[in-house]
């Protein structure tokens, strides 16, 4: 029984998941570190092309929609897209993808993530099998998106934050995609990071979105 509410609880967190950032600029650096309210941090590449405030509200809206029309309803928290961005080269539609963002609400807390490490393989794969159930079920319904299968879920631990990690690949009307999705619950709020890669361009983009993805810090 404890296992299902888990499950569901982060099922609801992972798919319902401050203001102003101020960028440290190493010198030389191909990456500038983000700072959001002194307790959340990312690095992100500089050639990379960023959505404004009011573009990412609507890629917000966008994503709540896709979810609702899924059947996903609940809403624990509001939502903020703290930064998106897209990479691009030879494509007309981006190369790369990565999303930042928090939502504000109950959640699992750290010391609840700490003790899910603690669950046998088979049970914290019975868990997670919902949430990447459900998350190829919302794949699927996105426009130009043919198939979706999921590669990998586990729970991750970065730097003593333990987070949700599910990494999907689709085949979509701009080619085959990877897309990885990092969801850590804090008590109060949650922190999600979500990045994706043209398949065919592996080998220039995933240590980028590796790199991105490990330098997430929160306090």
């Amino acid at each position: 029984m404890q296992l299902v509410k888990t499950s569901s609880a982060l099922l609801i967190l992972f798919f319902c998941v401050f203001g102003t950032s101020a960028i440290s600029r190493a010198q030389g650096s191909a990456f500038a570190k983000l700072d959001f309210g002194g307790n959340t941090y990312i690095e992100v590449p500089r050639n990379w092309t960023y959505l404004d405030q009011n573009l990412r509200k609507h890629l917000n809206t966008t994503g709540e929609a896709v979810t609702r029309l899924a059947g996903i309803t609940q809403n624990p928290g509001e939502n903020i897209v703290l930064v998106a961005g897209n990479a691009y080269t030879s494509f007309r539609t981006p190369s790369a993808t990565l999303r930042l963002s928090v939502r504000r609400g109950e959640s699992p807390t750290q010391t609840d993530m700490r003790e899910v490490v603690k669950m046998p393989k088979d049970e914290l794969a019975e868990m997670l099998a919902p949430v990447a159930e459900e998350t190829k079920r919302v794949m699927i319904g996105v426009d130009g998106v043919k198939s979706a299968k999921a590669v990998d879920s586990r729970v991750s631990i970065n730097e003593g934050l333990v987070c949700m990690f599910f990494e999907f690949e689709s085949d979509t009307s701009d080619g085959v995609k990877l897309s990885q999705t990092y969801v850590c619950p804090l008590g109060n709020r949650s922190v999600k990071v979500s990045t994706s890669y043209r398949k065919s361009e592996a080998a220039m983009f995933r240590p980028v979105i590796e790199y991105v993805s490990k330098s997430l810090r929160v306090k």
